[in-house]
C-alpha cells in the first residue's frame, strides 16, 4: 500500500516576511512614539514655564529690595547732620497720609484688597522711618501734618482703627490717651481735621485731634531754638477755633526789644504765591482755592492768603519757617 507524502510549500509568514509585523502591530509602536514626542513637548513646555516662573521671581525679589531698602539707603546717604561741638537734631516728616479707602477709591472698605493695601504701604512708612531713625539718630522728630489719609471724615471706631495705624507705624507711644512721645512734635493738616469750614462746624474733630497728638498751636524750646506751631487750617476761616488762634499768634508779637531765641514757625500750608506759578519743576498745575458761604469759609487752598500770612509773619518774626501741604515741587521767591 502506497503512502503519500504532503509537504507545505507555502513560506512562514513570520521568518519571511520583509516587513515583519502586522498592521495592528505597526499602528502600536507609531502610537508609542507619537505619545513619546508628545510628552517631550509638554515636559519641554513646562521646564520653559518654570523657568520663566523662576526669572520672575527673582526680578520681582531684586526690584521689591532695590525699592524697600537700597532706595532708602541711598537716598539717606545724601544726607548728613553738619559738624558741631553741642547741637540738637531735629527730624522733620511731612504729609505720610497713610493710605485708606478714600486713597484708593476702587479698593472697597474692609475689603481683603484694602487690608493687603494699607498693611503694604503701612510697613513700608515704617521701614523707612526706621532706617531713617537708625541712621541719622534724631533728638526730636517734627510733624507738619497730615498724619492721616482722611481722618477728618472718620468717627468712632473708624477713626480709633487709623489712629492706631498712625502710632504703630511712628512708634507713637502712650499712657492711655496722652502720649509719652516727649520728643514728639505736630500740628494739623487738612487731611487731620480739614479745612476752616469743617473745622468751623464740626469742633469735636480738632477737639479730637488735639486730645491724642497734642495742642495745635505751641511754642516748644528745641536746643535753645523756639519751634512755633501754628493750625494753619483755620487762619482764612472764621469761628471759635480761628479767633483761638489769631489770638495765640498776637501774643507772640509783644515784648519788643527783649532778646528773645530764633524762632522756627510750622505751618501745614505753605506761605502765598499770588502768581500761581511754582518754576519748570513742577509736575501738575497749582490748584486755585475755592471758598463758600457767608462769610466766605475755605473749601480747599494750597496756600495761606497773603493778608493772613503777613500778620502771622509780622507777629512771629521767624527765621525759618517749614511747611507741607504741597506734594510738588514749587519754587516761589518772598519779598
Amino acid at each position: 500500500m502506497g503512502t503519500t507524502v504532503r509537504r507545505r510549500t507555502g513560506r512562514r509568514r513570520d521568518d519571511d516576511d520583509d516587513d515583519g509585523a502586522t498592521p495592528s502591530t505597526t499602528t502600536g509602536i507609531e502610537r508609542a512614539r507619537e505619545g513619546a514626542t508628545a510628552q517631550r513637548d509638554r515636559m519641554s513646555r513646562r521646564s520653559v514655564v518654570v523657568r520663566m516662573v523662576r526669572w520672575f521671581v527673582v526680578m520681582w525679589a531684586i526690584v521689591l529690595t532695590w525699592g524697600e531698602y537700597v532706595e532708602h539707603a541711598r537716598a539717606q546717604k545724601q544726607c548728613s547732620w553738619p559738624e558741631m561741638a553741642h547741637s540738637t537734631r531735629v527730624m522733620v516728616i511731612a504729609d505720610p497720609q497713610l493710605v485708606d479707602e478714600y486713597t484708593y477709591k476702587a479698593l472697597k472698605k474692609d475689603s481683603l484688597s484694602l487690608t493687603f493695601v494699607e498693611a503694604i504701604c503701612d510697613a513700608y512708612m515704617r521701614r523707612a522711618l526706621v532706617a531713617a531713625k537708625k541712621r541719622f539718630a534724631p533728638d526730636h522728630y517734627v510733624f507738619l501734618g497730615d498724619l492721616f489719609g482722611q481722618g477728618a471724615r472718620r468717627d468712632g471706631p473708624d477713626w480709633d482703627r487709623n489712629r492706631a495705624r498712625v502710632d504703630a507705624v511712628f512708634d507713637w507711644t502712650r499712657d492711655g490717651v496722652a502720649s509719652t512721645n516727649a520728643n514728639y512734635h505736630t500740628i494739623p493738616g487738612n487731611h487731620d481735621i480739614g479745612y476752616s469750614e469743617v473745622v468751623r462746624n464740626h469742633p469735636r474733630i480738632l477737639d479730637r485731634h488735639e486730645e491724642w497728638y497734642g495742642a495745635s498751636n505751641y511754642v516748644e524750646r528745641i536746643g535753645g531754638v523756639d519751634f512755633v506751631g501754628i493750625n494753619a487750617m483755620v487762619l482764612d476761616g472764621h469761628g471759635e477755633s480761628a479767633n483761638a488762634t489769631w489770638a495765640f499768634i498776637d501774643t507772640l508779637g509783644g515784648g519788643k526789644g527783649k532778646p528773645s531765641p530764633p524762632r522756627v514757625l510750622l505751618t501745614h500750608l505753605p506761605l502765598p504765591n499770588p502768581s500761581q506759578q511754582c518754576g519748570p519743576n513742577r509736575n501738575s498745575g497749582v490748584i486755585p482755592g475755592r471758598y463758600r458761604g457767608r462769610p466766605k469759609e475755605v473749601v480747599y487752598q494750597d496756600y495761606l492768603t497773603k493778608e493772613s500770612a503777613n500778620r502771622m509773619l509780622t507777629a512771629i518774626k521767624p527765621h525759618l519757617i517749614l511747611s507741607g501741604h504741597d506734594h510738588d515741587q514749587c519754587e516761589v521767591t518772598h519779598k
